[in-house]
């Protein structure tokens, strides 16, 4: 399985890590955003996309508020980060999931769940977006899918 690592996802390094608690070990917590959608155009290829957002302009620059939906608003980023998971397109009925944040020996372990159903008669998008908090003590993250580590990245 590729990963795309994108220029902000470099970026990403130069700016303080997330976690979903200020707990200094083992698991963490997290929040589902809803509401937020990827803009027309934003598509990860073959490969899956994860991506902390740090600030206001990337995000609104790859997503936006889905037309009527009660989308809260955008965390403050000195405090917190969002973290999403984008799927290749597919026509199969999918859904990402993150089912726990870690850390361990200053790496945070990212584990989001991908589930696939039946045909649907149109091609998507799938993605998960979840609001972390704020960890400096960190220096890595390691994102895993369906338990397989799929991208390694350090500081």
């Amino acid at each position: 399985m590729k990963i795309t690592v994108s220029v902000a996802a470099l970026v990403f390094w130069i700016l303080p890590l997330f976690t979903a608690s200020a707990q200094k070990s083992g698991s963490s917590g997290f929040t589902k955003v809803q509401g937020y959608k990827p803009r027309a155009g934003v598509n990860p290829g073959k490969e899956y996309l994860m991506q902390v957002f740090t600030g206001k302009t990337l995000f609104e620059e790859m997503f936006e508020k889905v037309p009527g939906a009660n989308a809260p608003a955008l965390p403050d980023f000195g405090k917190k980060g969002l973290l999403t998971c984008i799927s290749p397109a597919t026509s199969l009925e999918t859904s990402i999931s993150l089912e726990k944040l870690l850390k361990k020996d200053g790496v945070l372990l990212v584990y989001f769940k991908v589930q696939s159903g039946k045909k649907s008669a149109a091609s998507t998008v799938p993605f998960g977006l979840f609001s972390i908090s704020l960890d400096r003590s960190l220096s890595g993250i390691d994102y895993y899918i369906n338990g397989k580590l799929v991208q390694e990245l350090r500081n």
